[in-house]
């Protein structure tokens, strides 16, 4: 099956591997680094891309709502990371530098 997959869903499902890592970081209150987030949101969009057609023709209305809201969950998980608050030793790092 893998051999079947375009290249750019491969390379998603490769970038999706990222978001365990993200997770579990997030979870741990540390912040994740910023390209992981990035390539695993753009990796999870082209993966979901090609799971919508599936998705809509042979799943139920529940399933398709599931799908829609664990995509929905992901992203904003993704952007969580990607927009954050800056940390403690960021604020005292640009309130030494004179930067508001």
């Amino acid at each position: 099956m893998w051999e079947q997959l375009p290249q750019s869903v491969r390379l998603g499902s490769l970038a999706c591997l990222g978001l365990p890592i993200v997770l579990v970081q997030g979870l741990r209150n540390r912040a994740a680094p910023l390209w992981l987030a990035t390539a695993a949101l753009v990796g999870f969009v082209i993966t979901a891309h090609h799971w919508l057609w599936r998705v809509q023709t042979c799943y139920s209305t529940a399933g398709v709502t599931a799908f829609w809201i664990e995509s929905a969950a992901i992203c904003l998980m993704c952007l969580h990371h990607i927009v954050q608050r800056p940390t403690k030793r960021q604020y005292a790092r640009r309130r030494l530098s004179g930067s508001a």
